[in-house]
């Protein structure tokens, strides 16, 4: 599944007139860089709700600020260090969580600023969900200045190296 998303990805991106890479930089055999998929990086972790929702708001890259509620955070352990992302919906009724992430790979390996996860809404209760790495993006900031992207929030840097997802474009 994840194989068949980046040649998705990478074909909308090397041909898409709403492509956020360069005109200069796409072509028919366009392709973002990968870590190669590894079952290791789709990490057990446990859901925990926010007992309140509340709204925040995330900086992005052209200094502006966008509007998320923090709906609660998933706590996991990676090589026995205990890692904590907060997951952002951007409504009370979302199906879906964007998670932005920063970690030990950021600025060299992969995109500077962090990269993001979408994760399907877990269940209002909290319980254990899948956090599935190898689907980590990079933002359309990533690729052009003139995309505004939301900024990994502090609480979201994590210490250890997630060597999965997209690595930072190579051009």
């Amino acid at each position: 599944m994840v194989q068949r998303a980046r040649a998705d990805k990478d074909a909308f991106f090397g041909s898409d007139a709403h492509s956020p890479v360069p005109a200069a930089a796409r072509g028919p055999d366009f392709s973002l860089a990968y870590f190669a998929p590894e079952p290791a990086w789709r990490i057990a972790a446990q859901w925990h709700p926010a007992a309140t929702l509340m709204g925040v708001r995330v900086q992005t890259s052209t200094g502006e600020a966008r509007d998320y509620v923090l709906a609660g955070h998933f706590a996991f352990n990676i090589d026995d260090t205990p890692c904590r992302l907060v997951g952002y919906a951007t409504s009370a009724d979302a199906l879906s969580l964007f998670v932005p992430f920063k970690d030990a790979t950021a600025g060299h390996e992969t995109y500077g600023t962090g990269r993001y996860l979408d994760v399907e809404m877990p269940p209002a209760d909290g319980g254990p969900v899948v956090l599935d790495f190898n689907a980590a993006y990079n933002p359309f900031c990533a690729y052009s200045e003139q995309w505004s992207c939301p900024l990994t929030p502090p609480e979201n840097v994590l210490s250890v190296a997630i060597r999965a997802g997209e690595k930072v474009p190579a051009w």
